[in-house]
């Protein structure tokens, strides 16, 4: 399936643009599909457990492992999915994950995180960081604003933390048929590198 769309863009731009169009097209279905995980497969199966953020997972994978200079739009574009799937408003969305994605494109040229372990820790991180920043803009812009709920909020990151480490393996698996993601290196620049079996997960 994936070669026969890569097959049918490519007749009608560049071989380059083709694979490109073909990747947004193909993370945005695996974010539909994260998001949609959330609100209606995980409440029916584990109700005891509040929803994983596999959509934030996403957001942070692609603004660490993506060098691409559309990913500020792509992710407003992910910010307006988000908002078929859940009550949140769009403004909410948006404000959140610009503030999210500022923060994680000032990390990624200053700390290496391209490890499934380091990805992890990040994770858990920037789940508190966006829940705070959440509730924050609540109370901002909203009438009744989302409550603080600290148990709530740092169980989720918690299970961001543990879902972190399939979630990344699979969408680095699916990113290694695309372009090359990022490394930054001790300098603090940012380089491409292979996203493929020559990049371990130490």
């Amino acid at each position: 399936m994936l070669s026969v769309l890569s097959q049918f863009i490519s007749k009608l731009v560049s071989r380059q643009d083709a694979s490109q169009i073909t990747k947004y097209v193909l993370f945005s279905l695996v974010f539909m599909m994260f998001c949609a995980f959330e609100t209606s497969f995980w409440p029916n199966v584990i109700p005891v457990l509040n929803s994983p953020q596999l959509w934030l997972i996403f957001i942070i994978y692609i603004s660490v492992r993506w060098i691409e200079r559309w990913n500020l739009f792509f992710i407003y574009f992910l910010g307006y999915s988000m908002t078929l799937y859940s009550m949140m408003p769009l403004k909410m969305a948006w404000f959140s994950l610009i503030l999210t994605y500022g923060v994680l494109y000032f990390v990624k040229t200053r700390i290496h995180a391209t490890s499934v372990a380091s990805f992890s820790v990040l994770t858990a991180a920037i789940s508190v960081f966006y829940s705070l920043i959440y509730v924050g803009l609540s109370h901002l812009f909203e009438t009744t604003p989302t409550g603080f709920m600290p148990i709530t909020r740092i169980a989720q990151a918690g299970l961001n933390f543990v879902l972190s480490f399939p979630v990344f393996i699979f969408l680095d698996w699916l990113n290694g048929f695309f372009k090359a993601s990022v490394d930054v290196n001790d300098q603090a620049s940012i380089q491409s590198v292979s996203t493929n079996a020559d990049q371990g997960f130490s």
